[in-house]
């Protein structure tokens, strides 16, 4: 499964027509948790990161490593990263830090070099 096939289908699982009262079935994030395996780095990790964490993809795409607490499992947005903008802590699970811990993640994400 390719990542927009994968993002198409997240999408799909989501769409209702009260989406804020929506919330993914316990089999629905087993099958997106499977396909987001199936992809592998770094689409998977990604996608797993944001069903673990409940955050935006956004928010996810510009994290950076100061904002994060591993020792205390927090995850700090800062209100001008958050929609709401005020300030945001993101509990972090034993399988997000893990996720962070990869070693293929780069050392400032949300930075490019390009």
């Amino acid at each position: 499964m390719s990542a927009s096939d994968m993002e198409r289908t997240i999408v799909r699982l989501a769409e209702t027509p009260e989406q804020r009262d929506r919330v993914l079935a316990d089999d629905e994030i087993r099958l997106a948790w499977s396909a987001f395996e199936s992809v592998g780095w770094p689409f998977g990790p990604i996608g797993q990161f944001l069903l673990l964490t409940g955050a935006r993809r956004d928010e996810v795409a510009g994290m950076k490593w100061n904002e994060l607490d591993l020792g205390a499992r927090v995850w700090s947005l800062p209100k001008s990263r958050t929609k709401n903008k005020r300030d945001h802590e993101i509990p972090l699970s034993d399988t997000a830090v893990q996720i962070l811990d990869d070693p293929g993640i780069p050392e400032n994400p949300g930075e490019s070099e390009h």
